[in-house]
């Protein structure tokens, strides 16, 4: 019975289509000695959906992380840097370093320099700055939503907000949909951190954001104000160029 258990899950982390939340109970000791050993298949798609089975608060050990922000897999090197443990070795951060640094694709860069804003805690800031001048906005989103949360930077990180938003219009698709992004953390945040000349965003974006705090599905919340985002600024600034983000 167990054989025929673990084929079943094994068949089951190789599919492409991600499972409901809550289909693969990972408490269970041998599922989750099953799903860990997963984490180091080549196959993407099992080693994501292991990453799913686990949870978001599930944090890799430090030979999962090695090897993980290695794979070849973009979309396992993004996933696998949100679980990077807060009390990473040199190594480890040393190699976050470099991820971030790096002129690799967008999302493990941005994922890296969130990792190290956890890694390093209260002393991140000297880390996160440099990061707000990088030309990828994933990047100088997630270093911005990192230096907002703390006082050495915090400053630095509204002036780099507002300087973004000030040409928002004249800026590509990718950077809207990060500033809107950012702009869901703001608005999460006590209002001591927001941004002071942020643009007066539409109803529905102020009752989104405030209700994105508390819903089941943030990122669906995040989404929906990109595309408020983007009809805010058609409004503010009459650019008829800017379509509603896909």
């Amino acid at each position: 019975l167990r054989v025929r258990y673990l084929d079943a899950l094994d068949d089951k982390l190789g599919q492409k289509k991600r499972f409901k939340a809550g289909a693969i109970d990972p408490s269970d000791r041998v599922t989750r000695t099953a799903l860990k050993h997963a984490l180091l298949a080549d196959d993407p798609e099992r080693v994501l959906s292991s990453l799913q089975a686990l949870g978001g608060r599930y944090v890799l050990s430090a030979d999962e992380s090695a090897h993980l922000v290695e794979h070849d897999d973009e979309r396992v090197r993004a996933e696998a840097l949100r679980h990077v443990p807060a009390n990473s070795d040199a190594a480890l951060t040393s190699r976050l370093v470099a991820i971030a640094s790096g002129k690799g694709p967008r999302r493990p860069r941005a994922e890296a320099v969130r990792a190290l804003a956890r890694v390093h805690g209260d002393q991140a800031a000297p880390i996160m700055l440099p990061f707000l001048d990088d030309d990828e906005p994933g990047v100088v989103a997630a270093a911005i939503g990192a230096a907002l949360r703390l006082p050495a930077s915090e400053a630095a990180a509204r002036q780099r907000l507002d300087g973004v938003l000030a040409d928002l219009p004249q800026r590509g698709l990718a950077w809207r949909r990060e500033v809107a992004d950012v702009s869901f953390m703001v608005n999460c945040l006590p209002a001591s951190f927001r941004s002071s000349s942020f643009p007066e965003p539409p109803a529905a974006w102020r009752a989104g954001a405030r209700s994105g705090c508390h819903v089941a599905q943030p990122r669906r919340a995040r989404q929906g104000l990109r595309g408020v985002c983007d009809e805010g600024l058609r409004g503010r600034h009459g650019n008829h160029e800017l379509q509603r983000p896909r």
